[in-house]
């Protein structure tokens, strides 16, 4: 699986390289993350092979985290990072549609452009940082895998609330959406899907 991962990132290296060196920059220059929302027909033809990249990075990591646990035990590595690569595939469809349908209905383009491109750019950051610890926690030594797992949680968690602070940030100074707005969504956009992930995932090990 990391084998893949990494031939993958290295074709879009190949073939994509300037522009997969200005994505990652963008990460802490808002400069260029809003040269590219501009860009748009550049971005998005790296849009898709991110995407996979980034979701089957995250589904490794978390397939490693399930089969080492006591309510999973027995479950086939294969059959964990399925499942859980298919949650995050279909989490992720859904929750576009309702961006996009909402974008639609209010002419919100421009939101729909912004949150679309930090979204991707957090979680691919996300998925970079995740290659490593999951190469430690296959081919490193066992002693190590407590403390690889809990840092691996850390940057979960923290690139969720990082995505979603800075999408209050931009919501907020850009288009003057009030609190509460926010706030809402927030609990249905952010932590619904986290929440259906871990409710899937628990009844696939469950059964």
């Amino acid at each position: 699986m990391l084998g893949i991962l990494l031939i993958s990132i290295g074709f879009i290296r190949q073939s994509e390289g300037a522009r997969m060196s200005l994505f990652i920059r963008s990460f802490v220059n808002e400069s260029l993350a809003s040269q590219q929302i501009r860009q748009e027909r550049s971005f998005n033809r790296m849009a898709i092979p991110v995407f996979i990249i980034s979701g089957f990075s995250v589904s490794l990591f978390v397939a490693q985290i399930a089969i080492q646990s006591d309510r999973f035990e027995g479950t086939h590595f294969l059959t964990a990072f399925i499942a859980v690569f298919a949650s995050l595939s279909v989490l992720s469809a859904g929750r576009f549609a309702i961006y996009s349908g909402i974008s639609w209905l209010f002419n919100l383009d421009k939101l729909m452009s912004i949150f679309s491109f930090n979204w991707l750019l957090n979680v691919f950051i996300l998925a970079l940082a995740l290659i490593p610890i999951s190469a430690f926690i296959a081919f490193g030594p066992k002693g190590w895998e407590y403390v690889l797992v809990q840092s691996g949680l850390m940057l979960l968690i923290g690139f969720y609330i990082l995505r979603a602070v800075r999408m209050f940030s931009i919501v907020r100074k850009s288009f003057k959406v009030p609190l509460v707005y926010n706030l809402f969504y927030l609990c249905t956009l952010e932590l619904l899907p986290l929440v259906i992930v871990i409710s899937a995932i628990s009844k696939q090990g469950l059964g």
